[in-house]
């Protein structure tokens, strides 16, 4: 089922984030190198792909790689710069809770629409499904880090922890991972962008309602997109800050 598509294509990454920035820390030497490019090609090759997608799915599925290698950047400055744990927490969790409500709003849309569907098949959804469509519109800017979202906050704190590296490593790799990092949030914008663009511009097509609840996916859908709007606004309720 595509929840658990979801889940599956999150929490596997989140958790080993977790467990890289704790052996990062205990290292005694620093590991940032193999980090940095593991990083940058995981960003580059999951937007590359997911660029080339028209299933959207395929699309989330691919977006989650590049996640990935943007989950592993606390890791890499661990070594350096304090707080990388806390910045790792808001970016994860953020992430993870956004993505697993997209999954959740994709499998909404299957029950009209039907599985496994292209992105331009969403085309003017958003008149007949307005509570999907726009908790849609608001998880996939998330997705791409923009405000009003908690993905604009997260990767703002990941972005910021980059700097202060700057000067620190002598092989500057921290300039190829921001310019990297930054190239594919635009790179995210690319694709992203035609989920909005089909639900609000393009004209409706026909439905063939599938025999299935849709209830529990547009709940989880809405609770998804109202986190990411609230998180952005009162980071304070959802997570320490110092």
């Amino acid at each position: 089922p595509t929840p658990w598509l979801g889940y599956i294509s999150v929490a596997p990454k989140v958790a080993a984030a977790f467990a890289l920035l704790y052996l990062a820390q205990k290292q005694s030497i620093n590991i940032a190198v193999p980090l940095g490019v593991l990083s940058i090609l995981g960003m580059t090759y999951g937007n590359l792909a997911a660029l080339r997608s028209k299933k959207i799915k395929l699309v989330l599925a691919y977006s989650a790689i590049s996640q990935a290698g943007m989950l592993l950047i606390p890791s890499i400055i661990s070594f350096h710069i304090p707080n990388a744990d806390s910045q790792l927490l808001i970016f994860a969790i953020g992430y993870a809770v956004v993505n697993q409500g997209a999954f959740c709003a994709v499998q909404y849309f299957e029950n009209s629409i039907g599985d496994d569907f292209n992105i331009a098949d969403l085309g003017g959804k958003i008149l007949l499904h307005p509570l999907a469509g726009i908790s849609l519109i608001i998880l996939v800017l998330s997705l791409i880090g923009l405000p009003p979202t908690i993905g604009f906050t997260g990767k703002l704190l990941v972005f910021s922890t980059l700097i202060p590296g700057v000067g620190i490593w002598e092989s500057k790799l921290v300039l190829f991972v921001f310019a990297a990092a930054v190239f594919n949030t635009l790179l995210s914008l690319a694709y992203y962008y035609q989920i909005p663009y089909q639900l609000i511009i393009k004209e409706s097509r026909s439905e063939t309602p599938a025999v299935r609840a849709s209830i529990a996916s547009l709940f989880w859908a809405i609770v998804s997109a109202f986190f990411a709007l609230l998180a952005f606004a009162k980071p304070g309720i959802f997570f320490p800050l110092q």
